[in-house]
């Protein structure tokens, strides 16, 4: 096995060395290889994905920086003159290039995050967490601005669609490849690799280990793709049939990763994609709205003229099935957690801590009505332990609280939440503001991007859209995105 990766990854240099800008959509290709885990000379834990961070970083920071020659002259001046020359012209070159987007917010994540990896008592765990969740995802931010976005600096073509497009089609290549083996794994009942497939309704669930992850990841992908169909079908007719195929490439491509976060059953997925998607259609123009209006006025009578589906839709909504009510229970102990003290409150519980921490907070389980009893919030109190044995659900302690906020708030503290809250903030507003301000159809992939962040907010309410490897990349990715479009419009200046 280890001789195979070494192979390949001797290939990936060669091709960092030809063509950097290749390597660096081969590295977002792998976002879900962070899978493949062993460890190096025995003794350091990796990943898949994390090599291909490091090694692209390397070779961009030697070969594209100004490093290179500060090591040669490093062995032929004197180390203080030299020191001095390098210093001077990382001050000279910071001058000609703009700021990166989302500096100040990018400095404080670190430092929260690094804080609150010292909090939570420096172990292996904690900093494998920050080096996975925090580091390597600003370092492909940073990939991204200096590779793509100065490769395309002196193309004609629209700086924004070309940006957009190089983020684009490594993401939805790799979705695809998930996809499609979600729905083999659906038609042929082979491939399977996890218990989900047999216990739990055969929720399919790709390479991942459980469905919730597949869906989490397809999701963003999925308005990604959505926002790129819009770019397309509203662009000048001058080359119909490559236009043509690019639009049949990309409906296919919605209906294979709809289709797979069908399959996941993820109901988190499932209601933010569907709110998102209402939500995108009634933005694009007089006859989408008019659309979207019909077919959810459609659904709406459908449900509520059904009792078993409007039954089925409250609970939903308001989380009254059993996972509804499971989430709910893991708030609840979070807020004890983090009412008990200012210290709580305000630092959380450290990284990769929360189970620790959570412990004395924790109810071993709920009781759940089941059977859908009328009169159950009465038996449960009155009724005999036969009674209460029937309607009990054991409550594991999960890694998060399966919340946006509270996952940022127990991990990072009070200010760690509100910094990845401002950050998001932030982006959506850009995004939403160019798809109001501008009239061309690249208007149409900010609507794209900012319905990916919406997605991951809107699940995030109810799941863990950030903790983990190949999440965390895809939401600096979207940020990242996001800050080109204020380094365009401040060039516009």
């Amino acid at each position: 096995m280890i001789f195979f990766i070494l192979i390949y990854f001797a290939s990936y240099i060669y091709i960092l060395h030809k063509n950097l800008s290749l390597g660096l959509s081969i590295l977002l290709f792998t976002l879900p290889l962070y899978l493949i885990r062993f460890k190096i000379f025995g003794i350091f834990p990796s990943t898949f994905l994390e090599i291909h961070i490091l090694l692209c970083f390397s070779f961009w920071f030697l070969t594209k920086t100004n490093f290179k020659n500060f090591l040669k002259d490093l062995q032929k001046q004197d180390k203080k003159n030299t020191f001095k020359k390098y210093l001077k012209q990382l001050k000279e070159n910071r001058k000609k290039r703009p700021a990166y987007p989302f500096t100040r917010e990018i400095i404080t994540v670190l430092l929260i995050s690094y804080f609150s990896f010292l909090f939570s008592g420096q172990s292996i765990k904690a900093f494998g967490i920050w080096r996975a969740y925090f580091f390597e995802p600003l370092l492909v931010y940073i990939l991204i601005l200096n590779i793509f976005f100065k490769e395309i600096n002196n193309q004609k073509k629209d700086k924004l669609v070309i940006f957009y497009e190089k983020i684009f089609f490594p993401l939805t290549l790799s979705a695809s490849f998930l996809s499609l083996l979600a729905i083999i794994q659906k038609l042929s009942n082979k491939f399977i690799i996890n218990n989900y497939w047999h216990f739990e309704a055969q929720r399919i669930t790709s390479i991942f280990p459980y469905p919730n992850a597949l869906a989490l990841f397809l999701g963003p992908i999925f308005f990604l793709t959505c926002g790129y169909f819009l770019y397309l079908h509203f662009s000048p007719k001058d080359n119909k049939k490559k236009l043509y195929l690019y639009k049949i490439a990309c409906i296919v491509e919605i209906l294979i990763i709809g289709i797979a976060i069908c399959l996941s059953q993820s109901k988190g997925a499932l209601l933010s994609i569907s709110i998102s998607f209402g939500l995108f259609a009634f933005l694009i123009n007089k006859k989408s709205r008019i659309f979207i209006l019909i077919i959810y006025i459609i659904f709406g009578m459908i449900i509520f003229q059904n009792p078993n589906l409007k039954n089925k839709t409250q609970e939903l909504f308001f989380l009254k099935n059993l996972s509804g009510e499971i989430r709910k229970q893991q708030w609840r102990e979070t807020k004890d957690f983090l009412q008990d003290n200012y210290y709580n409150f305000f630092f959380g519980s450290g990284l990769a801590n929360y189970q620790n921490k959570i412990k004395s907070y924790h109810q071993e389980g709920i009781f759940y009505n089941f059977y859908k009893d009328p009169d159950f919030k009465r038996k449960i109190v009155i009724f005999d332990e036969h009674y209460k044995k029937k309607h009990w659900q054991g409550v594991e302690i999960y890694l998060y609280p399966h919340n946006f906020f509270l996952n940022f708030w127990v991990e990072l503290g009070f200010f760690g939440m509100i910094i990845f809250t401002w950050i998001l903030l932030r982006a959506s507003v850009l995004n939403f503001s160019y798809f109001r301000k501008e009239n061309t159809n690249t208007r149409f992939l900010a609507l794209g991007t900012f319905f990916a962040l919406q997605t991951i907010l809107i699940h995030g309410l109810v799941d863990v859209p950030y903790f983990k490897n190949d999440l965390s990349i895809l939401f600096w990715i979207l940020i990242a995105y996001s800050g080109i479009i204020e380094l365009i419009k401040n060039s516009k200046k």
